[in-house]
């Protein structure tokens, strides 16, 4: 089955932003190794995608309630980019990443639906706000492509995973039809790289990575 995340490989001008990223994480560990890399990591001490998007010759978009973080000319090429920071945990999975949560257009009817075990008509609901979603802020930015970079913590290593966005004809499907508290959702990323929820009590698809994809890029 086709993905929305198509596994790509890193823009050139995002790169350059990446590598002085990288120089920063390791020279403050250096200084700080009392604490893990993810901690100075966070929003309280850095504005990574600030950061990054700086030093890719690209432009910063990520205040507010942006899709993006920042947008990347690359040829011929305007990218936006958003980044996913996360910690890999325990049971081979990292925390979350929310893809799309919207309380206000599926609210109650979510609820219903759940209780009814109605799985298919969930993930409709979910593939028309990720499509509209990603359609908005492709007209707003005026965009030929999307991309999301997952920034991955793995106790003191860093790892970059891209992939690029494809909403075109997406078709998504859930694993199992028993949805009582949560749908597992096929059609977002590969299986060899992730797994896809749609949860009741958020009202949100989220994305966790595996810890046993053998493809991400070290920086460590």
């Amino acid at each position: 089955m086709a993905s929305l995340y198509k596994v790509k490989k890193i823009p050139f001008p995002l790169r350059k932003g990446l590598k002085v990223f990288r120089s920063y994480l390791s020279d403050y560990y250096s200084l700080n190794k009392k604490y893990g890399i993810h901690e100075f990591a966070s929003p309280n001490y850095i504005n990574s995608g600030r950061m990054i998007a700086e030093n890719s010759d690209g432009a910063y978009v990520g205040s507010g309630s942006s899709a993006i973080d920042m947008i990347l000319e690359d040829g011929n090429e305007r990218i936006g980019i958003d980044l996913k920071s996360v910690k890999m945990v325990g049971g081979g999975l990292s925390g979350e990443s929310s893809l799309l949560q919207n309380f206000s257009a599926f609210g109650s009817n979510l609820d219903v639906l759940f209780q009814e075990k109605r799985a298919n008509e969930i993930i409709r609901c979910f593939q028309k706000g990720l499509v509209k979603k990603y359609d908005d802020v492709m007209t707003e930015y005026n965009l030929t492509k999307l991309g999301h970079l997952w920034i991955i913590y793995k106790l003191n290593n860093v790892y970059f995973q891209y992939f690029e966005l494809d909403a075109t004809n997406l078709i998504l499907s859930a694993v199992s039809s028993k949805a009582t508290k949560s749908v597992v959702v096929d059609g977002i990323i590969p299986r060899e790289f992730g797994v896809a929820k749609i949860y009741s009590s958020k009202k949100r698809l989220e994305v966790r990575l595996k810890s046993t994809a053998k493809k991400w890029l070290l920086f460590g």
